[in-house]
């Protein structure tokens, strides 16, 4: 008997449990498995796409239908995208390129640990990775190195830089330095750390223990993280409408709530999967947890489509007074200091300090995250090239041999290689012209995330949806390849879902189960999370009292005391 779980809308997760006779949830497929590393959840489910000039054409033709149009607009702070993005670069590392992806899509091995644990600031430590922190004989190395305020010409004294070497900033994880919100965000981080081990120092004399003075500041920063993305962080981006089915969230129990009465449904939830109340029912794991690709590839990457081109840094009149070009140059700069300073409550503040606020999560990509489409269409440049690099290839057939007509000039790549790549003998031409014609474009977001999807193998939208039990959406955006409308690559379907499903104001059930229980799941799984150690704990706000509403603006409130 063929089993396909994806011929019902009406799957049943457990059925294909006992199926393939599996005592826990599916295991990954993957090797690294075993070690803890990224995985799958879903590892019965076909690929939505294989490695093709057909699936590359497609992927063009789908990045070219994201750059129409505008994007929604959303009520979520700004800065929440960029704690989004610190939050997978603390999760996984993996500096595998495309090009060995497409050798080897399980070539995959995580350099970071999968928890929420802030490796990617503190690193391996002071004792390893010295040149990350102070190293004097009063403060032995339990605070980082950070520079001196900038005070150039006129910028604000304020401002915290990170240490660089040059423009390379000294820091654990480089892709914190990627654009100057996410360069700010970690410098926050660094200043919080060290605020809170002056803080201790004042409560305790730690004269000749400092080491228990470093990691007792550490699990204060850590344990603070973890309840922002928790109870601050992902009550913003999931939607819980129908949640597994439970007779709580369904649609018409949730129906009438107001904004607030739904935030508190929500963090229930949450913390009824923290504390196991509720079972999660996807991301499980045999020895270690792991990273699952339809998580960190698709479901994770939603922001992106909430990027705006253009934000307020800060309110300082010689910043006002900059143009919009040199303000987007500013925000990708590498500069060994930054020309302007990034007030944090202008893109976390829930109150009128907020100025700066998302786009809604849709299928619409901000001109800062995109070049012009590589597609070698009509309106390509390239195309021309192209044409003439085809016409002086040998091994074409007599096809080839007579002049092109302009009517054959008006058509798109696909059909062109619809009518030649066919009638190739030679495998190498084949793949020559696949090459140089249809490289992934590693510059254009849309591009990237859906070339990942598709050399690992990741299933479409709809076939997770089904496996989920929640019924599958048909893609019905204007110009987007017909075929793929039922068998949709996951990280737009995930997009698309939010858009129709949450009117673009948080993720769709797929990709809020998905998100929610991984990230649940994973500050449950380290043994070291305040969730095992402590669960009563609290953390503390500026003024040192406990505080349950803890969020992001109080890490920066704490940070900025002098």
């Amino acid at each position: 008997m063929v089993f396909n779980p994806c011929t019902k809308s009406t799957f049943n997760f457990s059925t294909m449990k006992q199926h393939f006779n599996l005592t826990s949830q599916p295991i990954p497929a993957s090797r690294s498995y075993e070690r803890g590393k990224f995985g799958r959840l879903f590892p019965w489910l076909s690929p939505c796409m294989v490695d093709s000039p057909r699936s590359r054409s497609d992927i063009f033709q789908i990045a070219r239908t994201m750059y129409q149009g505008t994007n929604a607009d959303n009520n979520m702070p700004a800065g929440y995208t960029y704690l989004g993005q610190f939050i997978i670069h603390d999760i996984s590392f993996d500096p595998t390129s495309i090009g060995e992806r497409s050798i080897d899509p399980e070539y995959l091995w995580n350099f970071r640990t999968p928890a929420l644990d802030l490796d990617s600031v503190y690193g391996s430590g002071p004792n390893i990775n010295p040149f990350l922190y102070k190293n004097t004989l009063t403060a032995n190395s339990t605070q980082f190195y950070l520079p001196a305020p900038d005070k150039n010409g006129d910028q604000d004294p304020s401002y915290q830089n990170l240490p660089r070497l040059g423009k390379t900033a000294v820091i654990a994880d480089p892709r914190n330095d990627e654009n100057i919100i996410i360069s700010q965000l970690h410098a926050t981080f660094l200043t919080f750390h060290n605020r809170i081990v002056e803080r201790l120092k004042k409560e305790n004399d730690y004269t000749g223990n400092e080491a228990m003075l470093f990691r007792k500041a550490q699990q204060i920063v850590k344990w603070s993280y973890q309840w922002v993305v928790l109870y601050d962080y992902l009550p913003r981006i999931i939607d819980i409408t129908n949640w597994y089915d439970l007779d709580t969230y369904k649609a018409s129990a949730l129906k009438g709530l107001d904004e607030v009465q739904m935030r508190k449904k929500r963090l229930q939830l949450i913390r009824d999967l923290a504390s196991e109340k509720i079972s999660k029912k996807y991301f499980d794991w045999r020895n270690e947890p792991f990273v699952p690709l339809e998580f960190s590839a698709a479901a994770f990457r939603f922001g992106h489509s909430q990027v705006r081109g253009i934000y307020v840094f800060n309110q300082d009149p010689s910043y006002i007074a900059m143009g919009e070009s040199e303000q987007l140059q500013s925000l990708f700069a590498s500069k060994p200091y930054s020309p302007f300073r990034v007030d944090m409550r202008l893109f976390f503040s829930d109150n009128t300090d907020a100025i700066n606020f998302n786009h809604g999560i849709d299928t619409k990509i901000a001109m800062a995250l995109r070049n012009i489409p590589s597609q070698l269409g009509i309106d390509n440049p390239n195309r021309e090239n192209f044409l003439q690099l085809i016409k002086g290839l040998k091994g074409i057939n007599n096809q080839l041999s007579r002049k092109l007509t302009e009517d054959e000039k008006e058509k798109t790549i696909d059909a062109l290689l619809s009518l030649w790549l066919n009638d190739l003998q030679t495998e190498d031409v084949k793949k020559f012209i696949l090459d140089t014609s249809l490289k992934v474009n590693e510059k254009n977001i849309a591009e990237l995330n859906l070339t990942r999807g598709m050399l690992l193998g990741l299933p479409s939208g709809q076939d997770v949806a089904r496996a989920m039990g929640i019924p599958p959406l048909k893609v019905t955006t204007a110009n987007f390849p017909s075929h793929l409308q039922n068998n949709t690559p996951l990280w737009y379907y995930i997009l698309y879902e939010a858009q129709e499903n949450s009117q673009s104001k948080r993720l769709g059930p797929v990709g809020s189960q998905i998100v929610c229980e991984v990230i649940v799941g994973l500050i449950k799984a380290d043994k070291s999370s305040f969730l095992n150690q402590d669960p009563k704990w609290v953390p503390k706000d500026k003024n040192g009292l406990e505080k349950r509403s803890f969020s992001m603006i109080d890490i920066i409130q704490i940070a900025e005391e002098g």
